[in-house]
């Protein structure tokens, strides 16, 4: 409480900058993650969707 108020807001200032700074690299290596959950979420979809058209193609030629 004996320090200067310009420090004082200073020095938080400076730890906000280093702390978006670090949470920077951690944001990075979610989104990193969360575009490959969506990449394989995709390829599952279009698994499955296939799978679903196979099927019911196999269904159509066997009822004619």
């Amino acid at each position: 409480m004996t320090s200067d108020e310009r420090e004082i807001k200073l020095t938080v200032v400076d730890e906000m900058i280093d702390a978006y700074a670090a949470n920077g690299v951690w944001l990075g290596r979610k989104v990193l993650a969360f575009r490959w959950a969506v990449v394989i979420a995709g390829i599952g979809t279009a698994v499955l969707g296939t799978s679903v058209i196979i099927q019911l193609a196999q269904l159509t030629r066997a009822g004619s």
